[in-house]
């Protein structure tokens, strides 16, 4: 059995470009966890934002893993996730990171627009991304890289109707019938 290691970094497909202010759930970062020489257990995960954001929760092959986490601008959150990721020896595993696009102190605050945030997986003195468990060794061991994800920007749009010209008018009368 070969000794274990994490890598973690930013998945390619890891969004870019603007993002709704006041949308909930949404993708706001995508990171690859790849284990080689034996199954990797992450216990936690430390999250930090340039922008404080609402309700951060992680998605591991499309299910919740740990809590929802309310991430400020000045300090790291941490979300314990228990048994729940464990990526096996020789494979890569996604961690989707979702956020409603308002301010962390209460659900009712949009985000204002303009605003741009990049959401990294570090703790606050920048050393760490995760904490982990080896399998089959069961040592611990701390992912010391952080990984950055794309840039975002918070942007508010507006809505014009308008009638569309080539349709008439149209009326309809209320059936009269019993059926």
């Amino acid at each position: 059995i070969n000794a274990g290691s994490l890598t973690v970094s930013k998945n390619t497909n890891s969004p870019t470009g603007n993002v709704a202010s006041g949308a909930t759930n949404v993708e706001v970062a995508r990171y690859d966890f790849k284990a080689t020489g034996e199954a990797i257990r992450i216990d936690t995960i430390y999250l930090y934002s340039t922008a404080s954001l609402y309700q951060v929760k992680l998605y591991v092959d499309g299910s919740q893993v740990g809590t929802a986490a309310n991430v400020a601008t000045t300090t790291s959150s941490t979300i314990s996730i228990g048994n729940n990721f464990i990526v096996p020896a020789g494979t890569t595993k996604q961690l989707v990171v979702k956020a409603d696009i308002k301010d962390s102190t209460s659900s009712s605050i949009n985000k204002t627009s303009g605003t741009s945030f990049t959401f990294t997986l570090r703790n606050t003195g920048n050393t760490a991304g995760s904490l982990y468990t080896k399998q089959t060794s069961g040592t611990s061991g701390v992912s010391g890289s952080t990984s950055s994800a794309n840039a975002l920007t918070v942007k508010t749009g507006t809505l014009t109707a308008a009638k569309n010209l080539s349709y008439g008018d149209r009326s309809t009368a209320a059936p009269t019938g019993v059926v």
